[in-house]
């Protein structure tokens, strides 16, 4: 068994990943032919009505329509068309929001569109979004609740009735459920069937999707428990009303596997899982090698692990920068938390994660979603956070071409406690709205999205719940296309109070009916146009001619046969809805026309031109009118140009022959011509090892991607062309760099050269090193490696000291700190890349018992905040002492973090002793005021972040100086500082101005001009009114000749007329007031001093 570790080694701020590779019992090479996988390049849109047709262009969707299975999330499409490069299906009506599927039943593998896809339902724009239009709540089981600690969802068709089911983990029962979806129609929603499997252990996340490419939704579990599994249950149903599935496990060990996602990292058609662990900084993947018949994983996953952090927890993985290879991003559990972005340049069958970015979150993250939210085709990343604030954090993705890059992070308010979060349009605005759940509040916020491209902007709304809820999906479930909200209601452990009910919020909006084509039409009387009206359920379509007063009850779809104004009435919810659409002008004439047969020059070339024209030209008395794939208009006339071809070019192309001029005459018919579109990949060598293999062994080079309608023949890059090698695949034994040429069936397209792909075929690694027979418990051991490699080869050392430790270095020290009876056995792993050539070799050592040497420190522990210093000292007394740092001490101060190290030496024995020590990063304090600046009398909001305990200085102007969100009502203009400590106790600080609109205080003090101390109590002593509201202010008074005789800060209205204890004469003196931050606004004037 191989065991693959890729460990991320920070260097400047960039963590790089390293593959390592650990002790392999038996090796193997499995030759692996990709057969052609289902390629989407063009989607024709990415938002749209139930029942609407999209096309998909790309390669490998085959030609039998029984054998694509289009999924657009929880719900399968129907195929109107197919061809092996243009697929055209109707948007179902359970679609959510995630990126379109196709999968090839013949080659059970599975392509993916770049772009997600939004069902809408083209609601009213003018009217704001309601909460009012959530119907319900409607619980399931309907019976008395029972806490089975119900926890995630997520939305599925497990049977194939075209109906999104409900499957839930339960945190408090060893049962997974599905709740099939027995819903009769637009208005009725019913989940009253429950199949229960016991999994033998509790659940946390749950994720469904198709592993195996056999077109059936599987199920992928994370334990809650000790046993450290992912479980995945393989479907077998065999439709409606069906529910069988195959429960298969895979033990992470050392692992807390948390959340769970299904994506093809590596687009070799067949998808990964990839689990966050709670309890470790590692996310761990696990490669697909399914096959239709069975699902299976590689028995060791790729771990990455993640500098700097000790756990992680959400997740989502999705492509950001556009080269359609999803990226992995990762948040940490509980903790205040960055967002951490795995940057993926993977190949087909070779799982390559580049570098770990880093985003400045500082919140604490509870899950991720990710999709474009400002309709610019990029991918943003939302979160939500329960801290500093409840809101929902959003980064804009700013990426342009391959390096990643997200603005900073906007907030927007939620409830109490936000958790799981889902997208859809829950309005019918074709804007991605947002769903939030509570786990401490009972409510659902919907984020309702007026965003634009690069400007984010969403409206708040709380809708009230029976229960508190944590995690929420968006997607219609009752037929009328409108995406309703599903959530758990869990239970309340705090007040006892039972729940676990699957909960839903029937979307009731009304949907506005706009009718296409817009006109004004001018039909001839022999031909027929069909208008057509937005689709969807539950509704009754009533048609009108406005010219007439003719009313017409039908479908969608309407064929006018009279001239007339028209428009439809959309009816639904139980006459609730009732809106109309836009007017369409239509005018019938007499005219008729032949058939003009077009015709195409294809199938044209990519970068070629594509010419259509008439087989039969009608001439005088007949216009055209030319429209492409799209509807656009592209030209008139009997031939039509395009230069440029590429495969968004491919498809149906009509002309609309006009009875005379299209303004005055009438359409008289409509014909089509489609068009192919031979799209050249960008081809490369794909390899079943990697790039080294050992003497003897073979490598198969294949063909990627196998499209067909291409000839191969294939080259060695210095020895030439390869006689008789002409197939798919080449088997080789002998190094080279190795490459094909591909050339279309098409005599008009050009030969492709692929990219090429060395082979070097190394010689075995003959392992040895040298390392001492004994050694004492305690001391360092140093091993020496003695073995001969081919230079060819990139060599990777894995050291099994036979203590349950490990070592990747070419040179290792260890340091035992057991005894065990018999010796240790040390063994020597040696392979090269992607574990080729595994050769190993074994010593013993004998370890003798010594007390060991122990590192301490003066607080308890090895983590300090950044700005203090930790002290290390050793348990018990040496004679001699020598640390890391140089010093002999018995104790050494640090300031910063690291490996540190201490020897002495005990009854003869070297003993070594390491610590890693850590620092917390400082807290990152912000302090604001709303607003900075106020009138005098006026107060102002003060809010701090960053810190889990609060103090505000000066006090004597705050509602409350302890916590951070104090009123200030200042007199004059105030810096205030905030400061405290955050959950590692590492004290941070900040500071806000608030400034006071036209307050100069000294205007405010009115000083008296007259007293007289002759101690009869009256007049006695000089004051100035309001001075005691103003303690900031000095007062300093001078005699006629300059002298200072008196100064005082506070003033408190209490000068006698005396200097240094003798009363001064009578006589005039000058005063000079001057308050703190106004020093350049003083205040002066005389007194008359008369007893």
């Amino acid at each position: 068994m191989i065991t693959r570790i890729i460990a991320i080694v920070a260097n400047k701020g960039i963590a790089f990943l390293k593959v390592m590779l650990y002790t392999c019992l038996f090796s193997s090479y499995i030759v692996t032919s990709y057969a052609q996988i289902p390629e989407v390049k063009v989607v024709s849109k990415v938002t749209g009505s139930m029942e609407q047709i999209i096309t998909l262009k790309g390669s490998g969707f085959g030609i039998d329509p029984a054998k694509a299975i289009v999924m657009f999330g929880a719900a399968k499409a129907s195929v109107v068309s197919i061809s092996d490069q243009v697929l055209v299906v109707k948007i179902p009506v359970g679609t959510t929001y995630d990126n379109i599927a196709i999968t090839n039943l013949t080659s059970n593998l599975t392509g993916y569109a770049q772009q997600q896809f939004l069902l809408s339902f083209h609601g009213d724009d003018a009217q704001p979004f309601s909460s009012n239009n959530l119907e319900g709540q409607f619980d399931f089981p309907n019976s008395a609740a029972v806490a089975t600690g119900l926890y995630d969802l997520c939305l599925c068709d497990f049977d194939g009735d075209a109906k999104s089911d409900l499957a839930t983990s339960n945190d408090n029962s060893a049962f997974v459920n599905i709740f099939r979806n027995t819903s009769s129609g637009p208005g009725n929603v019913a989940f009253n069937s429950k199949i229960s499997i016991n999994l033998l252990s509790k659940s946390v996340h749950i994720k469904c999707g198709d592993l195996n490419g056999d077109g059936k939704t599987d199920l992928v579990i994370t334990e809650k428990g000790s046993t450290e599994k992912v479980y995945f249950l393989q479907n077998n149903s065999s439709g409606p009303g069906s529910f069988s599935f195959t429960t298969q496990s895979v033990k992470l060990a050392g692992k807390t596997p948390k959340h769970v996602d299904i994506a093809d990292l590596d687009l070799d058609g067949k998808p990964e899982l990839i689990i966050t662990s709670q309890t470790t900084n590692t996310i761990s993947i696990l490669q697909n090698k399914s096959t239709k018949a069975a699902i299976l994983f590689t028995a060791t996953p790729i771990t990455i692990m993640f500098p700097n952090v000790t756990t992680l927890d959400a997740l989502a993985v999705e492509d950001l920068n556009g080269d359609r290879i999803p990226e992995i991003i990762t948040s940490q559990y509980q903790n205040t938390s960055n967002i951490f972005i795995v940057n993926n340049s993977s190949l087909p069958g070779s799982i390559i994660l580049n570098n770990i970015i880093t985003i400045n979150a500082a919140a604490t993250i509870n899950a991720i979603r990710v999709g474009d939210l400002d309709n610019d085709g990029k991918k943003d990343i939302a979160y939500t956070q329960s801290a500093p604030s409840a809101s929902v954090g959003i980064l804009i993705n700013q990426t342009a071409g391959a390096q990643i890059s997200f603005g900073s992070a906007q907030t927007f308010p939620t409830d109490t406690s936000p958790w799981g979060l889902d997208f859809g349009d829950l309005d019918g605005d074709g804007k991605t709205d947002i769903a939030v759940a509570s786990s401490q509040k009972k409510s659902i916020t919907i984020l309702n999205n007026n965003s634009s491209p690069g400007a984010l902007a969403f409206q708040s709304t709380t809708k009230a719940t029976t229960y508190l809820n944590r995690h929420v999906v968006i997607g219609d479930v009752d037929g009328d296309g409108k995406p309703d909200i599903a959530f758990t209601s869990i239970d309340d452990a705090q007040l006892n109070i039972a729940a676990s009910k699957i909960s839903v919020f029937r979307n009731k909006t009304c949907m506005t009916p706009e009718v296409t084509p817009l006109g004004p039409l001018n039909i001839c009387n022999t031909n027929t146009v069909a208008l057509t009206a937005t689709p969807g359920g539950g509704i009754s379509y009533e048609w009108t001619n406005l010219s007439t007063s003719v009313t017409t009850a039908g479908t969608n779809t309407y064929t006018p046969s009279v001239t007339g104004d028209y428009n439809v009435k959309a009816i639904a919810e139980s006459g609730s809805c009732s809106p109309i659409s836009n007017t369409v002008s239509v005018r019938i004439a007499a005219g008729t026309a032949g058939d003009p047969k077009p015709v195409n020059n294809g199938p044209v070339c990519s970068g070629g031109g594509l010419t259509l024209s008439l087989g039969n030209d009608l001439g005088t008395g007949f216009t055209y009118q030319w429209t492409d794939v799209n509807g656009t208009n592209i030209g008139t006339g009997p031939t039509v140009q395009i230069n440029n071809v590429n495969l968004s070019h491919a498809g149906v192309y009509s002309v609309n022959v006009y009875a005379g001029d299209p303004a005055t005459g009438c359409l008289a018919r409509t014909e089509s011509t489609t068009v192919q579109v031979v799209d050249i990949p960008n081809f490369s060598v794909q390899r079943s090892t990697g790039e080294v293999i050992c003497a003897g062994d073979l490598s198969t080079l294949s063909v990627f991607p196998a499209v067909t309608g291409f000839t191969y023949q294939w080259y060695e890059k210095t020895s030439g062309i390869i006689s008789a090698q002409t197939n798919k695949n080449l088997t080789r034994g002998s190094s080279g760099e190795f490459y094909f040429q591909a050339t279309s069936t098409n005599p008009n397209c050009p030969v492709a050269t692929s990219s090429s792909a060395k082979l070097v075929v190394a010689n075995a690694p003959s392992v040895a090193f040298d390392a001492p027979a004994t050694a004492c418990q305690g001391q360092e051991v140093k091993f020496k490696n003695q073995s001969v490699t081919d230079p060819q080869a990139e060599v990777f050392y894995t050291w099994d000291f036979g203590d349950s430790h490990t070592s990747t270095d070419k040179d290792p020290a260890h340091i035992y700190t057991t005894t065990a009876a018999a010796p240790y056995s040390v063994t020597l792993t040696i392979s090269y890349k992607n574990a080729t050539c595994i050769k190993a070799t074994n010593k013993s050592i004998l370890i003798t018992p010594a007390t060991p040497v122990v590192i301490t420190s003066n607080t308890g522990s090895f983590e300090f905040c950044a700005d203090q210093e930790l002290e290390l000292s050793v348990s018990g007394s040496y004679n001699t002492y020598a640390w890391s740092t140089g010093s002999i001490a018995s104790t050494i101060t640090v300031q910063e973090a690291g490996e540190y190290s201490v020897e002495v030496m005990n009854n003869g024995c070297p003993l070594k002793a390491i610590q890693d020590v850590t620092t917390f990063p400082l807290p990152v304090v912000t302090a604001t005021a709303h607003p900075e600046i106020i009138a005098e009398g006026e107060t102002t909001q003060l809010e701090a972040s960053g810190l889990l305990n609060y103090i505000w200085e000066p006090k004597a102007s705050l509602s409350q100086p302890d916590i951070a969100n104090p009123v200030a009502n200042p007199v004059i203009s105030t810096l205030y500082t905030v400061s405290g400590t955050d959950n590692n106790g590492c004290a941070g600080n900040a500071t806000v101005q608030v400034s006071i609109r036209d307050a100069t205080v000294v205007n405010k003090l009115k000083p008296s001009n007259f007293f007289s101390p002759n101690g009869d109590a009256i007049n006695q002593y000089w004051t100035i009114d309001n001075i005691l509201d103003y303690p900031e202010c000095s007062v300093t008074i001078f005699d006629e000749k300059g002298v200072k005789v008196y100064t005082a800060k506070p003033y408190l209205n209490d000068w006698d007329g005396t200097f240094n204890g003798k009363i001064l004469p009578d006589g005039v003196y000058y005063f000079v007031i001057r308050c703190d931050g106004q020093e350049k606004q003083p205040k002066t004037g005389s007194i008359t001093v008369l007893k």
